[in-house]
């Protein structure tokens, strides 16, 4: 009796969950946590959180929770489905996980805290005690919530810059906003001949220019030169200079430089260091966004 109310207020649970049994695997090293409800209960539906009456139960699920006394704390319940008036059967919300999560929202936020101090998927799973693909599960995880929950806000100021995803002629153009040192967009880009890289050298001169009008017009005849390329990814980068432009040559009167970008780089490079390089493309654009996107990046 004791044990389950100890759990219940470990795991914070309130009405209608209560902790059912509490059992100890020691050849596990695992503390398995029962969770049920009583009947004639109710729940939010996932889809508009209205109050709905259970239709039936998923089958019974396992979820991580935050270690206790040294052991793997495992919550396990049998999940309620609802029948919702308007989005038909659905699962209903639970408390302490996210839809389709392995592991309780606690144990969310305690792995991107250790993640984000690690700088690896490989050391945080030592601390964590979890495979490569659940760390860098919840990381991905962490990273498309952060990017849904972003908003589209004017970017008074950008930086441009390249960054080798691999020996050869591979790379990611990303574009920072000066102003709250994170990474904005990334675009990935095949530079299959050197007239990308060619191209991109020519633009540099754009910073040599003394005004934002000589330099407008420098810009506009090298919009042409590219535009009438089948660079395609590269295309894609001069029309989004295009777009900011008046941000961009702004540099030629307001003299500002690209440290922060160049700061962003470094922290990139030391990431990328750690793990010894990605072997997926996706792969490294998440684990910058992880640590440089500055998201939003914990479940709630």
């Amino acid at each position: 009796m004791q044990d389950k109310e100890l759990y219940q207020q470990i795991l914070g649970l309130s009405s209608p969950w209560a902790v059912a049994d509490v059992q100890l695997d020691l050849e596990a090293q695992e503390i398995r946590v029962r969770v049920e409800h009583p009947r004639g209960a109710k729940f939010r539906c996932c889809e508009c959180e209205s109050e709905c009456l259970i239709h039936d139960h998923a089958d019974e699920r396992r979820r991580r929770h935050l270690d206790s006394c040294q052991f793997k704390t495992v919550l396990v319940a049998t999940p309620p489905r609802v029948k919702c008036p308007t989005h038909g059967v659905k699962n209903a919300v639970l408390p302490w996980a996210e839809k389709g999560s392995r592991f309780t929202m606690l144990f969310e936020r305690f792995a991107i805290d250790v993640m984000l101090a690690c700088q690896t998927v490989k050391g945080a799973q030592g601390i964590l005690r979890t495979s490569w693909d659940e760390t860098w599960h919840i990381l991905k995880k962490a990273v498309a919530r952060g990017k849904a929950r972003k908003t589209d806000n004017a970017m008074p100021r950008i930086g441009i810059d390249e960054k080798a995803f691999r020996k050869g002629q591979s790379y990611i153009t990303m574009i920072y906003d000066l102003d709250n040192s994170t990474v904005e967009a990334i675009y990935s880009q095949e530079l299959e001949t050197g007239k990308a890289w060619a191209y991109k050298e020519m633009l540099g001169d754009l910073w040599h220019h003394d005004d934002a009008a000589s330099a407008t017009v420098f810009f506009k005849d090298w919009y042409k030169r590219v535009i009438h390329t089948k660079l395609t990814p590269l295309k894609k980068v001069a029309q989004t200079i295009r777009d900011r432009l008046v941000n961009v040559v702004s540099y030629c009167t307001h003299g500002i430089t690209n440290a922060v970008a160049e700061g962003m780089n470094s922290k990139i490079m030391s990431i990328k260091r750690r793990v010894g390089g990605y072997r997926h493309r996706e792969n490294f654009k998440t684990a910058i966004y992880f640590h440089c996107g500055g998201l939003d990046l914990y479940p709630r």
